[in-house]
């Protein structure tokens, strides 16, 4: 969850747009994606196989990949930028991952709830400029609000 939320802000940083994109958030336990979190706990207690499960499997509080599924999905800059990010933070364990990404500036100590990160704050916190926050974040909510108009 913390690595895929890292791939996207450096997507943010790098391309100005993100890989998988969505409402980020800060939780207790760091920075996440929320409909990637949403995604992953319906896979809890499924007995059907579904695209997920091929994939994805719960073992306590952590998902573990099955089968890497289709990386053609990915432009070949992207599938470079998650294996640049694995190969950066894969080795940390889930704490290790949680306190990494309460040190980035647009973290913010939720509680036992969650606080919406706003891209703008990301892009803030990636070093682009105002033009910069202001074009990319419009570009962002219009995909987000696509993505949400088809059921992505």
């Amino acid at each position: 969850m913390k690595m895929l939320y890292i791939v996207d802000r450096e997507a943010l940083g790098r391309w100005e747009r993100p890989v998988i994109g969505g409402c980020y958030c800060s939780m207790k336990h760091g920075t996440i994606i929320s409909q990637v979190l949403t995604l992953m706990r319906l896979i809890e207690g499924v007995d059907e196989p579904s695209v997920w499960t091929e994939h994805l499997t719960k073992v306590g509080n952590e998902m573990h990949l099955i089968d890497g599924g289709d990386a053609t999905l990915l432009a070949p800059a992207e599938t470079m930028l998650v294996d640049e990010v694995f190969e950066k933070f894969g080795w940390m364990d889930k704490w290790q991952l949680c306190e990494y990404t309460h040190s980035f500036e647009e973290w913010e100590d939720a509680g036992d709830s969650s606080k919406p990160i706003r891209v703008e704050n990301v892009l803030s916190a990636v070093g682009k400029s105002d033009e910069e926050i202001a074009r990319v974040s419009e570009e962002v909510d219009h995909l987000n609000q696509v993505d949400s108009l088809i059921g992505a």
